[in-house]
């Protein structure tokens, strides 16, 4: 079995800690929202949001796929070790999991961002938001088609890019080595911008229909309960919006991030510390 090197180790743990992440907290508490949803507003299976909760099982499967290569890579390939320590056998099959992460990585966000999108919609957004929305993810996907291909078609025949270190006869060819880099940086100024948008709008569609929320309460009501008691009804029947605003507004964040790995993503060029330097 290969040595992982601390580099590797690293790595590793990204991984095993992620996905722990996903599966063990995140996933147990979507459900567990679901039901509790289900619960409360007494709606079938069949009436339930099931389009954007599909959107997000989709969006796990794939991480999940992407995050098994990756440890296939980091487990019996080369990645996180310098090129002098790396055999040709393992070169080639941490090149195919990283070709192959690559692959899923563009879906697998548009996935994640339309699920966000669907959520969007259910809360009543204006037309002019709505259609904001819609070209927003019409962009996303676009370039999303664009960037898988760029990657599916960096090297022909693709298989070329991982054979090329184990099978010396074979006879293929990779185009030019900054077009991937260029193209993924696009595709994370896109996706950033995008973030940044769903964000606005989530935060303005939930903050307006917070405002204009009615209290159900009579002014006789009103007078009994007194002016103090009336505000914490308000705020109980509204915290479930406050609550959502914040983690979409979190999404503003994850777009400043895109932003930000912009520098980093040269390391996608093919250099001889390739395999150590890219995550």
């Amino acid at each position: 079995m290969p040595i992982i090197t601390d580099q590797g180790k690293k790595l590793l743990g990204v991984q095993v800690v992620c996905l722990a992440i996903v599966w063990l907290l995140i996933t147990p508490l979507r459900v567990l929202s679901r039901v509790l949803t289900k619960k409360r507003s007494n709606q079938t299976w069949k009436q339930m949001p099931w389009m954007e909760d599909a959107s997000m099982f989709v969006a796990l499967l794939l991480y999940t796929l992407m995050a098994g290569f990756a440890l296939e890579g980091i487990i019996d390939g080369g990645i996180g070790k310098h090129t002098s320590d790396i055999p040709l056998e393992e070169a080639s099959i941490a090149f195919r999991a990283w070709f192959i992460c690559e692959l899923i990585y563009g879906p697998l966000s548009a996935v994640v961002r339309t699920s966000i999108a669907l959520l969007l919609l259910r809360l009543n957004p204006s037309r002019i938001q709505k259609r904001i929305l819609y070209v927003c993810m019409a962009i996303v996907y676009a370039f999303t088609v664009v960037y898988f291909l760029i990657n599916l078609l960096q090297c022909s025949p693709p298989s070329y890019f991982w054979e090329q270190f184990r099978n010396f006869d074979m006879a293929g060819r990779c185009d030019n080595p900054h077009l991937l880099p260029n193209a993924a940086i696009a595709h994370s100024v896109i996706a950033a911008t995008s973030d940044l948008v769903i964000s606005i709008l989530s935060t303005y569609t939930i903050a307006r229909s917070f405002i204009n929320s009615p209290t159900d309460t009579t002014l006789e009501e009103k007078r009994r309960q007194g002016r103090v008691q009336t505000a914490m009804v308000v705020l109980r029947r509204n915290k479930t919006k406050v609550v959502i605003m914040i983690f979409l507004g979190l999404g503003g964040t994850a777009g400043a991030i895109m932003l930000a790995r912009t520098r980093y993503i040269k390391i996608l060029e093919i250099t001889p510390d390739f395999l150590y330097r890219t995550v």
